[in-house]
């Protein structure tokens, strides 16, 4: 629900709700076409609003509307007021209506719900300058110009956007624009605009009148009464009970113990500050006779006049340690802490710490609970993991984000409560896990995977700096080629990158048709859905195409990866382990999962991965591992059967499809098969499908129902699986990994929709995932166990390991990979492990 996870996420102070009201508004009075072209919305929609408004009410949110004014004009007169008398709130405005960015100043921003709260965007002022090239406050003059069709706002006929927003930077307002034009002194634009300025005044300034959100109706509230208590957990768990909200419901189930909760929030853990080294070694001397304690460790801002130095943060039974200033000799004093199996460390984002303690050549053993990888694995739906969320989330108690690093002694003390909390989270995170039989998943697989990232962080990989030096020359000879080619089809010079300058070659003066096309606030979109929508309508949009391929490797990665190389000339990319609501691994500083693999720039950037003289490259890979899993999940006949047989999956798809013999399926039939039998497990539909495969929309949609009656066992499980996610409100790996879908009953069918697609996907994306990282601990586990010789595992893309070996056992050691990777799942039909091996990554030879 947006709600709850916007006040999870906000954590906000104050809150309040702004309504519509069903009477004409003033401006439907001014103006009898205002908002006249908007269609009426569903019944269902208007059934809703009580039972949401029953829902804020019960989180103490009050509700607020006036008399003949909209709901903007409630927020205005809030926000306005807030921001001129309480000017020490910070005040978020949260909405999906982009009007809302006039109300915009130094102490309000505006969330924009671009995809329910799933994708927004925050604009503050030089957010809202960069948008439109001028300020929230010339929003108004600026719509007053050009109108606004969602809202019927005639504005000047005639005026678009371009020269709306030339007017404005120029002019300012209205009223100065109107003055200019009255005396015949308009600069920039044509006598004909200067004319319909005079023609079309009072339009422009009723139009003004309608744009602008009205800041001081006499509406009876207080900063007061908006303040956020505790919220009426009876009347949610009521409430969600009977709208049937399971993951809500079950995030309101209190299973920690009440007086737990309270013990803990008055718990007077006595805090001990340790700076000599004698205290230091007492210290260590106690906590090595633990079992478990809690451990966090930041970098202290450095000067001019300090090294690099540590804070660490220790807490056991009823104590707190603060050490606030250890450089690498003090920090050896505690090797037997760290770099002992016992005790056992509990801690938030263990990875960070082993990174920053291996810095100082210290190892962290024994890392055993990392409390953001236990609360990704109740949540992977959200991204709120850190351990202020966390804290919230589980103990229901509030704490300050843990920072980056200390610039301050001051916060100490404060980061040692937090430390204190690691143990209580912890052992509801694992009753919790245990709950939905996710511990194992915790203990075997996420765990024993950190030490195992990190090292791979460590090791890094090597890039030929030189290389990617001549590859950017080409590739700038190459944009600039296209750069040509474009302004030549355009007949015109523009700066290609520019949304607004794009749209205004294509659909204006190109005059490319625009039905179908997604309309944004400043007009036709050009993201990329749209512009492939339009690919056959004219030469000019391959090209373009083209041009942000380029232009993004070349910045993303031809001139990013040296500057990120090490003094060896190794990149460290950072993998994610608590992201992606599926399971799999993201990486950043690089994102190596980005490259493109099947194009030939894709290649180019690849080969750029070398491996050191007397060393090759082995990249080991799952081949088609998500079809095997769909087939095993799924139980389909047709899909075991081919894989059983070692059959071409997507040639076997086309016989079955179209009826005829494996050897007599056309390159075309194969491509249509290879299109539906990765699409449909992301939801695909006839329209995805047409695209796709190059096919009308009737040839997909028959497509479509031949294939599910050659695969009934699929059309069975899209169903079922939908049926479990609705009922269950979320889907599971064949490992126990969970993903929530708290908006498939959501009664919005649009989040419905997305929320369907995705649980098809999650039991087989997710599954992979898991047989990835299972794949990567059994082969960790041989690398240490067997005498090899010298290897190393140093990315993992996708459903790919990739290693550095010594050339003399290369061969051998891959043999010994593919075997532990090919058995580490045993299902009825194999997965295949792809072998190959080279002295780039862009140039690999199957063997």
């Amino acid at each position: 629900m947006v709600l709850d996870k916007l006040l999870r996420d906000l954590k906000p102070a104050y809150a309040a709700l702004a309504w519509d009201r069903a009477e004409p508004t003033v401006r439907k009075e001014m103006y009898t076409l205002y908002k006249a072209t908007r269609e009426k919305q569903a019944q269902e929609l208007y059934d809703q609003f009580p039972i949401a408004e029953e829902i804020a009410n019960a989180y103490g949110i009050p509700s607020y509307s006036f008399p003949k004014y909209e709901a903007d004009d409630v927020i205005g007169t809030i926000s306005h007021g807030l921001s001129t008398k309480n000017n020490d709130i910070e005040t978020y405005i949260v909405t999906g209506d982009m009007d809302a960015l006039q109300l915009v100043d130094d102490n309000t921003k505006v969330l924009f719900l671009q995809k329910g709260v799933s994708e927004t965007k925050l604009y503050d002022e030089n957010a809202v300058r960069e948008k439109f090239g001028f300020g929230p406050e010339a929003l108004c003059d600026y719509k007053a110009l050009r109108g606004d069709p969602s809202d019927n706002i005639p504005g000047v006929r005639g005026i678009g956007e371009k020269t709306a927003k030339i007017l404005i930077q120029k002019y300012g307002t209205l009223k100065n624009i109107s003055k200019q034009a009255k005396a015949g002194r308009l600069e920039q634009v044509s006598d004909r605009i200067t004319n319909l300025l005079r023609d079309q005044k009072e339009q422009a300034e009723l139009s003004l009148k309608l744009a602008t959100i009205v800041r001081d109706l006499d509406l009876k509230w207080s900063a007061k009464e908006a303040e956020l208590g505790e919220p009426d957990t009876e009347k949610l768990r009521e409430l969600y009970k009977n709208l049937q909200f399971v993951n809500l419901l079950k995030r309101m189930q209190p299973s920690v113990k009440p007086q737990f909760i309270a013990a803990h929030e008055g718990a007077t853990s006595s805090i001990a500050t340790c700076r000599s080294e004698n205290e230091i070694k007492s210290i260590a001397d106690e906590l090595v006779k633990q079992n478990e304690i809690a451990v966090f460790g930041i970098e202290k801002q450095q000067n001019l006049f300090s090294g690099k130095n540590i804070a660490m943060f220790f807490a056991y039974n009823d104590k707190l340690i603060i050490m606030p200033e250890l450089d690498k000799k003090t920090l050896t004093l505690l090797a037997s802490v760290f770099e002992s199996e016992t005790p056992k460390k509990i801690g938030h984002d263990l990875k960070a710490l082993s990174k920053l303690l291996r810095s100082f050549d210290l190892e962290l053993r024994g890392a055993t609970f990392d409390l953001m990888i236990g609360s990704y694995l109740i949540a992977s739906h959200s991204r709120a993991h850190d351990f202020a969320s966390i804290a919230l989330n589980i103990l229901k108690a509030k704490v300050p984000e843990l920072p980056k690093t200390i610039t301050d002694e001051s916060e100490l003390e404060k980061i040692a409560k937090s430390v204190r909390m690691f143990a209580p989270c912890a052992q509801e995170i694992e009753h919790r896990l245990k709950e939905i039989n996710s511990w194992k998943l915790f203990c075997e697989i996420e765990m024993p995977l950190v030490p195992i990232l990190r090292q791979m962080e460590n090791n890094g990989a090597m890039i030929d700096s030189a290389f990617l030096a001549k590859l950017s020359k080409e590739f700038e000879i190459e944009l600039s080629k296209l750069e040509k080619q474009i302004h030549k089809l355009a007949d015109s010079d523009f700066n290609i990158a520019s949304p607004l300058q794009l749209a205004e070659i294509l659909f204006e003066k190109l005059q490319i048709p625009t039905k179908g096309l997604k309309k944004t606030k400043t007009g036709v979109s050009t993201a990329a859905p749209e512009l492939e929508k339009i690919r056959n309508e004219h030469k000019i949009v391959p090209f373009i195409f083209e041009h942000r391929e380029l232009s993004k490797l070349k910045s993303t990665y031809v001139d990013a990866l040296p500057a990120l190389a090490d003094s060896s000339g190794r990149v460290h990319t950072t993998y994610n382990q608590t992201i992606t609501a599926t399971g799999r691994l993201s990486s950043s500083d690089p994102n190596l999962q980005n490259i493109p693999i099947r194009t030939e720039l894709g290649r180019e950037i690849r080969k750029a991965f070398i491996a050191p003289k007397g060393k090759t490259l082995l990249a080991l890979d799952y081949s088609q591992i998500e079809l095997r899993l769909a087939a095993v999940i799924s139980r389909d006949q047709g899909m075991l059967n081919a894989f059983h047989k070692g059959a071409d999956i997507h040639t076997a798809t086309a016989a079955s499809i179209w009826e005829t013999d494996p050897d007599k399926v056309t390159r075309e039939q194969r491509r249509s098969a290879k299109a539906i039998n990765f699409g449909i497990l992301y939801g695909m539909g006839p329209r995805a499908l047409a695209q796709s495969a190059g096919v009308s929309m009737e040839e997909a949609r028959d497509f479509i129902e031949k294939y599910f009656e050659a695969h009934p066992g699929i059309r069975a499980y899209i169903d079922s699986t939908k049926k479990q996610a609705h009922s269950d409100g979320f889907v599971q790996t064949l490992f126990g990994r969970r993903r929530y879908f708290p908006e498939i009953n959501s009664g919005l069918q649009q989040l419905i929709a997305s929320a369907e697609r995705m649980a098809i996907n999650m039991p087989v994306q997710g599954s992979a995932a898991d047989i990835m990282k299972m794949a990567m601990i059994a082969v960790d586990h041989l690398l240490q166990d067997q005498n090899l010789g010298e290897i190393k595992m140093i990315m993992q893309v996708h459903d790919e390991l990739v290693f550095e070996a010594d050339e003399k056992i290369a061969a051998k050691a891959a043999d010994e990979i593919k075997r532990i990777m090919e058995s580490v799942a045993k299902f009825e039909i194999p997965f295949i492990v792809d072998v190959s091996i080279g002295k780039n990554w862009g140039e690999m030879e199957k063997i």
